[in-house]
């Protein structure tokens, strides 16, 4: 790896460091990076999250909802 590219790449690492300690000290709750061709470098675009999905939910609540269950009659035998 050339001196320029070591560079660069402590630079990103930098970046993302940086992001992340911002995002330590702030608020929110949830992080999702994703890289857009859409943005200019640096630009940073913030999107509302609905809320958090797993709240209420099948799995959350302890119901199964992709196991099958055994049916156990009165005197504890399988059916």
């Amino acid at each position: 790896m050339a001196g320029k590219e070591k560079k660069e790449n402590a630079e990103n690492i930098d970046d993302i460091v940086s992001m992340l300690d911002n995002f330590a000290m702030s608020e929110e709750g949830r992080l999702k990076v994703r890289v857009s061709d859409e943005l200019k470098d640096g630009e940073v675009k913030r999107e509302y999250h609905h809320g958090r999905c797993d709240i209420g939910s099948a799995f959350a609540c302890g119901i199964p909802f992709d196991v099958i269950e055994e049916v156990v009659n009165k005197d504890g035998k399988r059916n």
